[in-house]
């Protein structure tokens, strides 16, 4: 004889809820994925692209790629926006089962600003015709910090080593170039590992004195925080600046005022990438 009882009716509705909710996930295995690009085909990075009946979106990274997961089959709204940029709305995007969506989205500048970028390319130091470097790089010398005290500023230059004139930007505000990276080695060469993200936020809006013009031999000098964002301990660094102007990152904080001027003369500044010398810290 059998001493199995009969579930009760709560049980029972549990059971039916988990099973559902095994549907729903099951059901919920598309995507929509793509890149956003400017209008001559360059990568545009944190453009917001939002499903508003899913209440999912994601960022646009630096390559303008971006995915959005866990959707459930249907016809969904696409909106696409990025400051400076003519706000898209797609309607009616079919996504099916356990699919992938690819879309490329083509942005378009407010005011019409959509002139082609010039494509110049550079070697890197000591070739280059942009410099960065770290001020004053005396030989030998070393800058010394206290441990846990408010971070200095260090003077940067940038400088032109070659026959033609050149459009630069100063950082400003994250989101838009140009783009600022730092390395940090101990004495016997490991590499820190950052462990806080790194900002370099200045304003919101983009203004035509960001933009400027080196002729050849010319210098520009800005100033510049020491990066932070490292677990330092008391003893010897070297320290590294990488800057890369990329024209088609373009935007400030969301609901920044940027000059129209500015922005075009941003467009047709110079791409590069280039890293400066190395600063000997030594931190007590």
């Amino acid at each position: 004889m059998s001493n199995s009882r009969p579930w009760p009716w709560r049980s029972w509705f549990f059971a039916l809820l988990i099973l559902l909710q095994c549907g729903q996930a099951l059901a919920a295995d598309s995507e929509i994925s793509g890149t956003a690009t400017d209008v001559t085909g360059a990568p545009l990075a944190h453009v917001w692209v939002y499903v508003p009946e899913a209440q999912r979106g994601a960022h646009t990274d630096l390559d303008g790629l971006f995915a959005i997961k866990h959707l459930a089959p249907g016809r969904y709204t696409v909106l696409v926006w990025a400051t400076n940029y003519v706000t898209l709305e797609l309607k009616d995007v079919e996504v099916q089962s356990g699919s992938v969506k690819t879309m490329i989205f083509r942005m378009r500048l407010l005011g019409g600003y959509d002139e082609p970028v010039p494509v110049r390319t550079f070697a890197m130091p000591p070739d280059s015709a942009v410099r960065v470097a770290i001020t004053p790089a005396f030989s030998g010398s070393v800058r010394l910090l206290e441990h846990r005290s408010p971070p200095p500023w260090i003077d940067v230059a940038l400088r032109n080593n070659g026959p033609d004139t050149l459009v630069l930007v100063l950082p400003g505000a994250v989101g838009r170039t140009p783009i600022l990276g730092w390395t940090v080695r101990t004495s016997d060469g490991l590499e820190l590992a950052p462990a806080t993200a790194a900002q370099s936020e200045h304003r919101s809006a983009l203004i035509s004195e960001d933009i400027f013009e080196l002729a050849p031999g010319q210098s520009r000098q800005f100033e510049l925080r020491f990066p932070t964002e490292y677990e330092y301990k008391p003893g010897k660094y070297q320290v590294r600046l990488t800057y890369e102007n990329r024209p088609s990152l373009l935007g400030g904080e969301p609901g920044g005022q940027d000059d129209p001027e500015a922005v075009k003369r941003l467009r047709s500044s110079t791409p590069c990438k280039v890293t400066s010398n190395a600063l000997e810290v030594k931190i007590e």
